[in-house]
C-alpha cells in the first residue's frame, strides 16, 4: 500500500506486510524484510549487482562505445585494492566509481609532488588514515564485493595540474557511464563521514513495525525520500554522476538501496528478481528523465541541475558537458554553452526562477546571459 500526500505534508512511503514467522516465501514476495540494524549485507549487495548484470544487459549497458581508458589512455588511473596503489586502466578493466561530497575536511589528494610515489605498491596503505573515511570505506567495500579497482577523483586526478583535471573532467560521462557500479555516499556531506559499512556496528538503523489485527506491518520509504534532503543531492557533479551510471549502490538514511535503469531495490523489501516486476518507484528520481521526449528531457535536466551547488562556480558548464553530450545525441545537433543548437531560439527563451549572478570565467570567455 502506497501512502502519499498530494500537498506534500508528509513523505511518500509504503506500508508492507512482514512474512509470518517460521514460513518461507518465494522471492520476489513483495513482503517486508527485517534487516540487521548494525551492518549492511554484502550478500544482498552482491545479489543485486549479479541480477542486474545477468538480466538487464540490454538496458543497463554503457552509453558509450569507447571506454575511458581508450579515450584518456594513461590518464585513466584506478586504485588497485590488492596492491594498494594507483594503476593504469586497460580498455577491458572493470572498475567502480565513487560519488561523494568532499566537504570542508582536509584530506589526502593526488598532487604533482606525490605522483611518483602513488604508483608504488602499498603506498596508499601508508596514508590510508588520511584518505577520508568515505574513500577508506569505498576501498573496503570494493574489496569485500570481490572487485578490485575503485575510481575516486581526489586520488585519480592530479589536483594541482589544470590540464590533467580539464582532460579528465571532460570525460566524466565516460568514466561514470562505463563503470560497473557507482558507490554513492548519499548521507555524507563531508568525506570524513563515510559509509554505513558491512562491518558490525557501522550503522544504527531503526525499522518502524506495528502489529495490527494479527498482522505485522512495516513502513518502507523509497530512496528518493532520503536522497531529496541529502547534502549529496545538492552537488552539481553528483547529478551527472548518478544519471549516467549504469548501477548505483546508494548509502543514505542508514540504508542501502540499489538503482539501475530497470529497477530500484531496498534492503527492506523483497522485490528483486531476474524477470521484470514491480519495484520501488522512481517518482522524483532523475532516472525517470530517460523515459521522456528528448527536448523535455533536456529541459528537465537543466532545471534539476541548475539548483545544485558547486565548490567552484566556474565548473558550471563542464559539470554538465558529459550529460549534455548524451542529451545532444537525441536533439539533432550539438550543444553550445549547454544550449541545443537545433533549438537555439527556443533555448534562449528562459527566465530565472531564483536570484542569479553572472559567472566569471577563468578563461576570460563570458557565458551567454
Amino acid at each position: 500500500m502506497r501512502l502519499y500526500s498530494k500537498d506534500g505534508s508528509f513523505s511518500d512511503a509504503y506500508l508492507v506486510l512482514l512474512p509470518a514467522h517460521n514460513t518461507e516465501s518465494r522471492s520476489p514476495s513483495f513482503l517486508g524484510r527485517i534487516v540487521d540494524p548494525r551492518q549492511a549485507s554484502l550478500a544482498k549487495m552482491s545479489e543485486w549487482i549479479g541480477i542486474c548484470e545477468q538480466s538487464h544487459k540490454g538496458v543497463c549497458r554503457p552509453l558509450h562505445d569507447k571506454s575511458p581508458a581508450q579515450s584518456l589512455g594513461g590518464m585513466m588511473r584506478l586504485i588497485d585494492v590488492n596492491q594498494i596503489c594507483l594503476v593504469i586502466a586497460e580498455s577491458t578493466t572493470k572498475y567502480v566509481t565513487l560519488s561523494y561530497c568532499w566537504g570542508k575536511t582536509k584530506f589526502f589528494k593526488h598532487t604533482k609532488g606525490l605522483s611518483g610515489r602513488l604508483w608504488r605498491p602499498r603506498f596508499l596503505s601508508i596514508v590510508i588514515d588520511k584518505l577520508g573515511q568515505t574513500i577508506q570505506d569505498a576501498i573496503f567495500l570494493v574489496r569485500s564485493l570481490n572487485m578490485r579497482y575503485p575510481w575516486a577523483d581526489s586520488i585519480c586526478i592530479v589536483q594541482d595540474d589544470a590540464e590533467d583535471w580539464k582532460q579528465i573532467a571532460s570525460a566524466m560521462d565516460q568514466i561514470y557511464g562505463y563503470s560497473t557500479l557507482t558507490i554513492c555516499a548519499g548521507s555524507a556531506g563531508d568525506v570524513s563521514e563515510g559509509l554505513p559499512r558491512a562491518n558490525l556496528g557501522s550503522r544504527r538503523l531503526i525499522q518502524y513495525i506495528e502489529r495490527v489485527a494479527g498482522l505485522e506491518l512495516m513502513v518502507v520509504r523509497s530512496p528518493e525520500n532520503y536522497i531529496r534532503v541529502s547534502p549529496w543531492n545538492t552537488r552539481a557533479w553528483a547529478f551527472q554522476e548518478r544519471l549516467l551510471s549504469r548501477r548505483c549502490l546508494i548509502f543514505v538514511g542508514n540504508r542501502v538501496f540499489f538503482k539501475c535503469r530497470r529497477a530500484t531495490w531496498s534492503e527492506e523489501l523483497d522485490c528483486e528478481g531476474h524477470h521484470p516486476s514491480w519495484t520501488l518507484d522512481i517518482v522524483g528520481s532523475p532516472l525517470k528523465l530517460w523515459n521522456e521526449q528528448p527536448l523535455r528531457r533536456y529541459s528537465d535536466c537543466v532545471q534539476m541541475y541548475s539548483v545544485r551547488k558547486l565548490t567552484f562556480v566556474t565548473d558550471k558548464i563542464i559539470a554538465f558537458t558529459g550529460l549534455g553530450d548524451i542529451l545532444a545525441s537525441k536533439l539533432h545537433g550539438p550543444l553550445l554553452y549547454c544550449l541545443p543548437t537545433a533549438y537555439f531560439d527556443w533555448s534562449l527563451l528562459w527566465e530565472p526562477t531564483m536570484v542569479t549572478e553572472r559567472i566569471e570565467s577563468s578563461s576570460g570567455i563570458e557565458s551567454p546571459s
